[in-house]
């Protein structure tokens, strides 16, 4: 992805727009958004802000809203590994509003994603739960974003455990690594990272234990 992305980067350069007519939004921030992605499934975590910052303004600057609220996702995502919420819960209430004016069913499933990491790193997993049950009933009825929907499933068992649900956490951890979702172009690294997000889980299940 890194390699892809560094090659759609250099034919397009600074042209925010050249492409949008044959993909449908612009290049050059779907592949910054796809370069800070790839960074963070490598643990690059310091390049990956940088490109969630560029991807940001280069969305914003081109009017690109529904790639916009997947920025957020990335965002939601790199805050996560760092354990720092840097206002994830403000960027994920402004992307379900760009999701609610768009009427965007694939951003809307995301924005929701987005406030169930932001409520999880303000320890509020009540409300966290909430928001990714809302991301998972539109996958499942929508069909949109289905290749998301194990990353999303492993989110939503923490917040299980986190409110000391084990049953529910059990169900759902197992859940999020069940072979349904599509392949997709981030498969293999996001296979590793919902198999990590379980890991955790796990462990704490066994022995009972619950978040602070």
């Amino acid at each position: 992805m890194l390699r892809w992305s560094a090659r759609v980067l250099e034919e397009i350069g600074s042209d925010s727009v050249l492409g949008r007519e044959i993909v449908g939004y612009s290049p050059r921030a779907g592949m910054i958004f796809a370069r800070a992605r790839s960074l963070m499934f490598l643990g690059r975590l310091t390049e990956a802000w940088k490109q969630v910052r560029e991807a940001e303004r280069v969305a914003e600057e081109s009017g690109e809203l529904e790639v916009f609220t997947w920025v957020q996702m990335a965002r939601a995502e790199v805050a996560y590994a760092c354990g720092d919420p840097e206002s994830t819960l403000e960027h994920g209430r402004r992307s379900l509003e760009i999701a609610e004016k768009l009427d965007n069913e694939s951003s809307r499933m995301l924005a929701y994603s987005v406030l169930g990491y932001a409520y999880l790193l303000e320890g509020q997993p009540a409300a966290a739960r909430d928001a990714l049950r809302e991301s998972v009933a539109i996958v499942r009825d929508r069909r949109t974003q289905v290749a998301m929907l194990p990353e999303v499933l492993a989110l939503l068992a923490e917040a299980h455990l986190a409110l000391g649900e084990r049953t529910a956490a059990v169900a759902t951890a197992r859940t999020s690594t069940a072979p349904s979702a599509p392949p997709d172009m981030w498969s293999g690294s996001r296979g590793s990272w919902v198999r990590g997000r379980d890991d955790v889980c796990r462990p704490r299940l066994a022995s009972g234990g619950v978040y602070a």
